[in-house]
């Protein structure tokens, strides 16, 4: 949903705004802004805490250096994100993206250090899903 909401945010910045980059810049500046995505939500699920709960369940808890690569990456994305369209109109797409490649490297970091227990987070989002669609209906 927030990567929908970025998507939205950047075009609303080029119909309402009017911003205007080349081609080539966005191509750049979008290349630069993923890789910059993967490598902090990497950063940032690696400095997470792991362990397994009393109910079975895989917990993760981060820690100070968790939250500073959230500031280091919020800040330079808006930095570099104002520098180069004088806007911050990308800023939920690339933290939506970020999420996203987050939860990936926890639940395979999740996955590595507690290989059986995991299961029963999968089981427990399986639920999750299926009462959340009978809910809708």
């Amino acid at each position: 949903m927030v990567i929908l909401m970025g998507t939205a945010s950047i075009s609303d910045a080029f119909t309402k705004q009017h911003l205007q980059i080349t081609t080539n810049q966005a191509l750049l500046f979008g290349s630069l802004s993923v890789l910059s995505a993967v490598i902090f939500a990497a950063l940032r699920a690696w400095s997470y805490h792991f362990w397994v709960n009393d109910q079975g369940l895989v917990m993760r808890q981060g820690n100070w250096l968790t939250l500073v690569w959230w500031v280091i990456s919020i800040a330079g994305h808006l930095g570099v994100d104002r520098l180069w369209t004088g806007s911050s109109a990308t800023l939920l797409l690339y933290v939506g993206v970020t999420l996203l490649v987050q939860r990936g490297c926890v639940w395979w970091l999740a996955g590595r250090a507690y290989p059986t227990e995991i299961k029963a987070n999968a089981l427990v989002q399986q639920e999750s899903r299926h009462q959340r669609h009978r809910s809708r209906n």
